[in-house]
């Protein structure tokens, strides 16, 4: 086997590595991306329904 062609599979296997790496980094900002977006929408509405109990509460109080 050549050396050109030994550098070839070198360079080939190299970059599939690379692509691999980036393709799992994405995949993984995305799953992040969604978890802290979920939390935040769990928290929004946490808060819409505190709210509503204490103008709820204000209400039967005749407040």
């Amino acid at each position: 086997m050549r050396i050109s062609t030994r550098l070839l599979l070198l360079v080939i296997t190299a970059l599939i590595g690379l692509i691999a790496i980036g393709g799992y980094g994405l995949v993984s900002l995305k799953r992040e991306m969604l978890d802290e977006t979920r939390g935040k929408i769990t928290n929004l509405l946490q808060m819409a329904e505190h709210l509503a109990t204490f103008y709820h509460d204000q209400e039967v109080a005749g407040k």
